[in-house]
């Protein structure tokens, strides 16, 4: 037969090799579009944290990262648990959190790892949101740099009338310490902020418990700022601002 018509038996070879290939609809679904901006934004702040992040503190700052849907409890994470359990999508993975565990902007053990949880929404500008992720990180890595027993204390002073007020003169010194010009009138300014801080602090344990939410937030939101991505020119602006 193959010698009467070689083009037919060609075809019918042709036919059975395309059978046994993997169809088109075989192929892994592509990326949602919040999977891409996800994917989009592990990439950004892996690349941001990659030379300095790992010198600022002595210590890797990017590590395991996932961002979580509250609502939904489904989380995207940059890297798998031990196991292997997660759904691989692209270069993520996907999961949803236990209802044992709870959902905050924090650092956790879970799965064999130390986690950094980050909810969304996440904010929309690069540096906001690097800032932020920034911020988060550190907390993973705080037991690594000497906070292995730290306790928050309560600080219900600031919301004290004259807790508040030496607050916000101290805050107001600061400002004008950025805002000047002049070195030795911005040390001035600085003078004072200092001195409305002691004040404040003239009680042991109220001085206790402001270094404490600064040993634990304050650190972090610097490590945050300072590897957020803004550039020198914009840091003043910004600690202006807040």
């Amino acid at each position: 037969f193959s010698k009467k018509n070689p083009r037919l038996v060609m075809a019918g070879m042709l036919f059975l090799i395309s059978c046994q290939s993997p169809s088109h609809s075989s192929k892994e679904p592509s990326l949602t579009a919040e999977q891409e901006q996800i994917t989009s934004y592990f990439n950004e702040l892996e690349k941001l944290l990659s030379g300095v992040g790992k010198e600022f503190w002595g210590k890797d700052l990017y590590g395991p990262l996932m961002v979580i849907d509250p609502q939904s409890r489904v989380f995207y994470a940059n890297e798998n648990n031990e196991a292997g359990s997660f759904e691989p999508i692209g270069s993520i993975y996907t999961d949803t959190l236990p209802h044992s565990l709870n959902i905050a902007n924090t650092a956790f053990e879970w799965e064999g790892k130390r986690w950094t949880m980050v909810m969304t929404p996440l904010p929309d500008t690069a540096v906001a949101r690097n800032t932020h992720l920034a911020h988060e990180l550190f907390h993973r890595i705080q037991p690594e740099v000497g906070f292995t027993s730290f306790v928050e204390k309560d600080n219900a002073h600031l919301d004290s009338k004259m807790g508040r007020l030496y607050l916000r003169l101290e805050c107001e010194a600061l400002i004008q310490a950025l805002s000047s010009k002049d070195f030795q009138e911005a040390g001035t300014h600085l003078q004072r902020a200092w001195v409305f801080r002691k004040i404040r602090h003239t009680d042991e344990e109220t001085a206790a418990a402001e270094n404490s939410i600064e040993l634990n937030e304050g650190i972090c939101e610097y490590t945050g700022v300072m590897l957020g991505g803004r550039t020198k020119a914009a840091l003043k602006p910004y600690f202006i601002d807040r």
